[in-house]
């Protein structure tokens, strides 16, 4: 989700209070690319590969929604611990304080911010799902919820694109065995700036993955919905007009996909 019209103060950053002193050294290193300048604290030989990364996120996403790639750059700041990201978080957009990563938005600039986190892995995991959330919201406004949120996810696993998410496979069919129909559209429904849970957070996920691998449906049609979503036309409608069918009309197949995604990654 995307925070817009924030005060931002962008140069070399601390990680405390304004007020009260910095909390950890400064991000010292600037490391300019294409289309993400990169802020951290690692040394060059560490940094570049980073930044590489997130400059070909951002390509790699526009390309497989064909969109252009956003004019201007995205600012990325990688902090060095989960308390030096908070503390910048909980100053700068405390809308999205609580979160394990942010995007936001001020003026024509967009801020993508992060700590290091447990391996290298999981750092670009996070890096990738922000962007995601900055390539959307260079194009598009206003969008529903579940697609902002699926995509981050679908895009967040990395290249080839459209592999099972781990982290979301497993509960999502858990969910899906337990609970009857009706999921999908109450998802669905769910209005631009509303907080998913994290049940939710599966199932965008998952009704993601399903329409960008569906017949017939695939990118260009997830992104006629992106281009035609908006708060103000109702939003099951919309839906069923990109699509040609309503949620609850793909319910069934939508979760004999995500069954059939969870026993093939059970049978390796």
């Amino acid at each position: 989700m995307i925070v817009r019209g924030l005060w931002y103060s962008i140069v070399l950053l601390c990680g405390g209070a304004v007020t009260g002193g910095c909390a950890e050294p400064m991000l010292t290193t600037l490391t300019p690319g294409r289309h993400v300048t990169l802020f951290s604290r690692l040394s060059p030989d560490k940094a570049t590969p980073v930044q590489l990364e997130a400059d070909r996120t951002v390509r790699e996403i526009s390309e497989f929604l064909g969109l252009a790639t956003p004019e201007g750059q995205a600012q990325v700041m990688l902090f060095n611990s989960a308390r030096a990201f908070r503390a910048f978080v909980e100053r700068e957009c405390p809308q999205q304080s609580g979160a394990g990563a942010a995007c936001f938005q001020r003026g024509d600039t967009f801020v993508v911010a992060l700590h290091d986190h447990w391996s290298s892995s999981e750092t670009l995991k996070f890096l990738r799902h922000e962007l995601s959330h900055y390539v959307i919201a260079s194009h598009f406004y206003d969008i529903p919820p579940w697609i902002d949120e699926g995509l981050a996810q679908f895009f967040e696993m990395g290249t080839p694109y459209g592999r099972a998410h781990p982290a979301c496979l497993g509960p999502l069919a858990a969910q899906l065995r337990r609970e009857r129909q009706g999921v999908l559209s109450h998802l669905v429904a769910a209005r631009p700036g509303t907080r998913l849970s994290r049940e939710e957070y599966d199932q965008a996920w998952g009704l993601t993955h399903f329409l960008l691998k569906r017949p017939g449906a695939g990118p260009a049609s997830v992104r006629r919905y992106l281009e035609q979503a908006r708060s103000d036309k109702d939003a099951l409608d919309l839906f069923r007009a990109v699509f040609g069918q309503g949620p609850s009309d793909l319910e069934s197949s939508w979760r004999a996909h995500v069954l059939s995604l969870s026993a093939q990654d059970k049978s390796r």
